[in-house]
């Protein structure tokens, strides 16, 4: 029988802290939000080495990493924002990110200008893929994370991912595809816990409608969007760079007809072990039969007297 072991590091004014306890962990890693979030209830009785009392303030760096029989994966690294005082304690953290949310942004203008440039004037440090046209642009939020909201609403994204690495790297644009990205294989017979959450749609039941939106500006006007599919189906918006309107369309016909194929959509939980992250991939394997690659969105960790699983968001089929 597998033994739940987790290894936690907090670096506070006072020293370094190590607990190899817990009663609890939870871990949302969410493509859409800004930050991920982590939550440790600390056994009700903690012995601090050399120390008098709880040494744990908020801005403490909180890593993170669970695993069984004591093979450990990274699951978080952050910030310490909030320490109950209530027994038994509770530490809530957010991971890097959460420094942009008192980051005085530059109030910058561009007649035409990159994703790349403009996160670069701002001092933030991100893997982009290619170059990235976003056209003309105007800096008028107050904080760097009012920013990123802004940025988010056009369809860029932007979000920090541990992946294969041992530390967190920033991601943004309208396109991902990280480099470190891994591909990890579920059988609902062997290491799946639940599919009860998992949906499958046939393809004659499917109806999408697919709206494309081009983020370059052409000529001072940015080249207006495309729409293809019913327009009562299920909304999928797509953001490109640098198409014309007659691409646009080729590229939302293409995106419609894999969608009208049917597959999954919803979450499957999954034993614990290695930690898959967000824009990762998941090869599922279901009743014997293949079922396709996805590109996880979310995975909500949970560690503890309930065992180690983690629930993840399938969002788009890679193959």
């Amino acid at each position: 029988m597998y033994r739940l072991t987790c290894d936690m590091e907090i670096r506070t004014s006072e020293g370094i802290i190590r607990l190899t306890h817990a009663e609890s962990v939870k871990i949302e890693k969410h493509s859409d939000s800004l930050c991920d979030v982590a939550s440790v209830t600390l056994p009700r009785r903690v012995r601090w080495r050399n120390v008098a009392k709880n040494p744990i303030r908020r801005g403490d760096t909180l890593r993170i990493s669970l695993g069984y029989d004591g093979r450990n994966h990274l699951a978080f690294v952050g910030f310490v924002r909030r320490v109950s005082p209530d027994t038994p304690m509770l530490i809530e953290a957010q991971d890097p990110m959460s420094c942009f949310q008192t980051q005085e942004a530059k109030k910058l203008s561009y007649t035409s200008t990159t994703l790349n440039q403009l996160l670069a004037d701002q001092g933030i440090s991100a893997e982009i893929k290619g170059t990235q046209s976003i056209g003309a642009y105007r800096v008028e939020c107050d904080t760097v994370s009012e920013l990123l909201d802004a940025l988010k609403k056009q369809g860029v994204r932007t979000m920090m991912r541990i992946g294969a690495g041992s530390e967190p790297k920033m991601y943004a644009g309208l396109a991902m595809a990280p480099a470190d990205a891994r591909t990890f294989d579920f059988d609902d017979h062997t290491n799946v816990a639940s599919r009860a959450d998992l949906k499958y749609q046939p393809a004659d039941q499917v109806r999408f409608l697919v709206r494309v939106k081009n983020n370059t500006t052409r000529g001072g006007r940015k080249t207006s969007n495309v729409e293809v599919g019913h327009k009562d189906g299920e909304l999928r918006t797509f953001n490109v760079v640098g198409m014309t309107e007659g691409e646009m369309k080729d590229y939302a016909n293409a995106q419609l007809e894999k969608l009208k194929q049917g597959g999954l959509s919803g979450s499957i939980t999954v034993f614990g072990g290695e930690i898959v992250d967000k824009l990762d991939a998941l090869r599922l394997t279901l009743d014997g039969q293949a079922a396709g690659t996805w590109q996880v969105e979310r995975n909500d960790i949970s560690w503890g007297e309930g065992g180690f699983r983690q629930r993840l968001t399938i969002g788009t089929k890679l193959s």
